[in-house]
């Protein structure tokens, strides 16, 4: 057994100098100072559809349907409800997902 590892280090690029598309990694700080680090997305307004129609969500009369408001969300696939979750922080870097191990 090989017990050689290979480290590879992300390259973070800032939101400021590009965004991504599709689900990457995003990092930010919280109101610790802590930086975190998630899978997520960025959405446009009206891409992302709502499961509920209450206040908070932004409604368009050209589809009538109700979406979640523009910005980052996490991304929980292992949920069954609410596989995007908003971060209420500023997002401030983000990097490519790694391919899945190969079996």
């Amino acid at each position: 057994m090989n017990t050689e590892h290979i480290t590879v280090i992300p390259k973070w690029i800032s939101v400021n100098h590009e965004m991504p598309e599709g689900k990457c990694l995003v990092s930010y700080k919280n109101d610790a100072g802590n930086r975190i680090t998630v899978c997520g997305a960025y959405y446009p307004k009206y891409c992302l559809e709502s499961a509920c129609n209450d206040e908070g969500h932004d409604y368009c009369e050209e589809d009538n349907n109700y979406y979640c408001s523009e910005g980052w969300y996490e991304s929980i696939d292992n949920w069954d409800d609410y596989t995007q979750v908003h971060i209420a922080y500023q997002v401030t870097h983000w990097t490519l997902l790694p391919n899945p191990p190969e079996e």
